[in-house]
Order: structure tokens, then sequence, then C-alpha cells
């Protein structure tokens, strides 16, 4: 299990915490059985089709985007969950929502072009931190994601990380859902480097849609991220690091039994988890298709030293 980098996100570190053998199979053994599901495909959709509507305005552009988006395959009835009717009423309602009526879209320069913000591209190289040996070769640690959308307040006059949360949840109240989500806490590093100054606390909404056909519901949650936020964050990723460096060291990485079933279907990786020898799993990985990861390229390339917490 040698790799030259290691790439996380939140992602991956969720499913670190739900079980490290997901991480190896994923990381060190390059292997990944996503399936799409309805739940993701019907989010990925409406991502890009509100992300378009607010950089070009256009109803009928954003609605053509989402059938696209939703592959021919994708045959659902009108009146089940995630339907393509469904969807289209939801992306209405999220372009009438009236919310976000004192924000604008923000734009960031990226080597001298002006790019709306959506879908931001960035990249946290940890910096001093190796997962191998002192006398082994280095092996460095990279933290990539994407920001949803930058919007601007115009009455407060300052920038805003926004989240677009698809789901089909029927808590009446998002909150404890979204107040102590981790996922935006790296993107105040993220507008510092942007801005050109320290971010002290942070303003994040979450665009919060409930998917149906008759009753979409749209709804804003914000909250403001301290310091100590953004300190815990960093605290939280040095630990999951050490913990990732350990296993790594000693080629041994438990497994969660919990994580064997998840959303009513058994995890991709269960029929070859019980070996432990390399060469067995390499050659069961042999017969498959590899997973191949969509192009990245960051829009803001920034370093983060774990042990202090400091960019």
């Amino acid at each position: 299990m040698k790799i030259d980098k290691l790439i996380i996100s939140h992602s991956s570190r969720s499913t670190f915490a739900s079980c490290p053998r997901k991480l190896e199979f994923r990381k060190f053994y390059g292997h990944s059985r996503r399936d799409e599901s309805l739940a993701t495909l019907a989010g990925s959709a409406l991502h890009a089709a509100y992300q378009d509507y607010l950089v070009h305005g256009d109803k009928e552009r954003a609605t053509f985007i989402l059938m696209m988006e939703l592959k021919v395959a994708y045959d659902v009835s009108p009146l089940k969950p995630r339907s393509l009717e469904a969807c289209y009423a939801t992306l209405l309602a999220m372009i009438d929502y009236q919310g976000y009526s004192d924000c604008e879209l923000a734009y960031i320069d990226v080597n001298g072009e002006s790019r709306p913000a959506i879908e931001v591209p960035f990249r946290i190289r940890i910096k001093d931190f190796s997962l191998g040996r002192d006398d082994e070769p280095q092996i460095p640690v990279e933290y990539i994601g994407f920001i949803d959308m930058i919007m601007y307040n115009v009455v407060h006059q300052q920038f805003v990380a926004t989240d677009i949360k698809t789901h089909m949840r029927t808590l009446g109240d998002m909150t404890s859902a979204y107040k102590f989500d981790e996922q935006v806490l790296p993107y105040a590093l993220i507008l510092e480097a942007i801005v050109g100054k320290p971010i002290t606390n942070l303003d994040v909404q979450y665009m919060s849609c409930y998917i149906s056909l008759d009753e979409p519901q749209i709804a804003n949650y914000g909250f403001n991220k301290t310091q100590a936020d953004i300190q815990d964050w960093t605290r939280g990723l040095a630990l999951d690091l050490q913990l990732m460096k350990m296993y790594y060291q000693t080629q041994w990485f438990p497994r969660r039994a919990n994580a064997c079933t998840a959303y009513n279907r058994t995890c991709g990786q269960f029929d070859f988890c019980q070996s432990r020898d390399e060469k067995v799993i390499e050659t069961m990985l042999s017969f498959e298709t590899p997973y191949e990861a969509r192009p990245f390229e960051p829009w803001i390339d920034i370093e983060l030293a774990i042990e202090q917490g400091n960019k």
C-alpha cells in the first residue's frame, strides 16, 4: 500500500469516521464502488441547475441543465420521491425564494480572470506533515473541496459562504442538522486567501431544499462561525491525520461492523473486506474498473500548519 500523496476531503473524513477500512480501500488501494443513488443524482442536478441560474438568470436554461443532469435512465414515476417532476418543482421554488434578496453572487479573480463564485475548488496543503516515517520518503497530505456558492451581502458588506442542502427530511426545524456541521469551517481559510485579510468570524448560510412535487420547501439557516469553531476543525483534522498515519504505518485499518450496511445497501467493499492480505486484495481489485475521479484544478491553494492551527 505505497502511495505518493494522500488527498482527503470532508467526505473522506466522514468515511474514515464510519469505517477506517473504507478509507483504506478508497485512498490506499484506489478502489471505490460508488453507486449512484437517486438522492445524489437529484442533489447534484439541483445544485448545477440553481448555480447556473445564479450566473445567467435564465429559468429555461436552468431547467434544461436540470433535465440534462438527470440522466436518460432516470426512470422515476412523477409521484415518487425525487422524480424529475419533483426536482423541477423544487428548482422553481429555489429560484423564487426571496431569502437571499440582500445578497448577490460574488466573483473571484483567478489568474486575472473574473469567475462566478460557484463550485469554488480549493486545496489546503498540510504543512510539515507526512504519513511516512521520518526515514522514509515524504508522503504529503492535501485537503480539497468545493464551496457551493460565495455570496456577498450588500447590506452588511461581507462575504457569506453558502451551502445548498437538498433532502427529504421531515424535521420541521433543520437547525440541529446544520448548526455544528464542520464542512463549512475550512471555508474561512479560503475566504481569507480571497479577501487578503484575517477572518475571525465566518458567516455561513445553508439553503435547505426539501424536494417535493406538491410542497417543496426552501429555507435559509444562517450561522456565525467563530475562531474557536475553526480551531476545533483544525484540531479534529489533526487527530484524524494522526490516526491515519498510525494505521498506515502499521498497515492495519480497523473495521466498523455497523458500517457494513448503510441506506439499506451493503458496503461496496464487503465481499473482500475479510482479507488482510495485500496481494489477495489487489488481485481481486484487478478484475474491476478503477474509479476515475473528476479533474481537479483548485482556484485557491493554501498551506495549513495543523500543529499551530495557523496558515
